[in-house]
């Protein structure tokens, strides 16, 4: 495999990753009252953890910059 197929390979996890985070976020801003914000917090954890160092999406950290922002 050549670094270009690795590189689509890498992308192409990364884009799995981040679907597998954010999917569930429009159910749950329709019924936010119930939103289990433990979960998502994970979900988005998990996804920055494994990506944020190489580039990706830091997705709790701006989910939570975003809550800040909103209660100030």
């Amino acid at each position: 495999m050549n670094n270009e197929q690795k590189r689509t390979c890498v992308l192409a996890e990364e884009l799995a990753d981040l679907m597998d985070a954010v999917h569930n976020i429009p159910g749950l801003l329709q019924k936010w009252e119930s939103c289990d914000q433990e979960l998502l917090l994970a979900m988005l954890e998990d996804f920055e953890r494994k990506w944020a160092s190489s580039g990706g999406l830091a997705l709790r950290s701006i989910y939570e910059q975003e809550l800040k922002t909103k209660s100030d």
